[in-house]
């Protein structure tokens, strides 16, 4: 389970890297965190599920359930993100062979996305 301390650490530091590039080519990509300092990769949402998808299955064969199940619901929380939302996968291996993952999500700014339209709405 990822803690609350690491993964709010990770969510600072993933808003500059969201600020490093344009918002709208974010709306297909991902973040995986692979260490607690921030080692991360961006990269397509589908390779992200996929890296999750293969931690599953090596959790699964290794019997530890609860790692599995958490990977499990990591790979469907990247797949049904809205383009909006970035997902940013996290998956750390401690040096005790204990392991923190989780998948959150940070929200674009919307009002930066290029071919967005913001529509006025009058009062009647």
């Amino acid at each position: 389970m990822l803690s609350e301390d690491l993964a709010l650490r990770l969510a600072e530091s993933a808003g500059t890297w969201l600020r490093a590039r344009d918002p709208a080519a974010w709306l297909s990509l991902a973040i995986v965190v692979t260490a607690a300092d921030g080692k991360h990769a961006v990269m397509p949402r589908r390779e992200a599920a996929g890296i999750f998808a293969k931690a599953r299955e090596l959790a699964r064969q290794k019997g530890r359930t609860a790692l599995a199940e958490e990977l499990s619901q990591g790979v469907d929380l990247i797949k049904a993100a809205p383009p909006i939302e970035v997902p940013v996968g996290v998956f750390v291996e401690k040096e005790d062979g204990t392991v923190e993952a989780g998948v959150f999500t940070l929200r674009l700014p919307v009002e930066k996305l290029h071919g967005v339209r913001k529509v006025k709405v009058g009062k009647a």
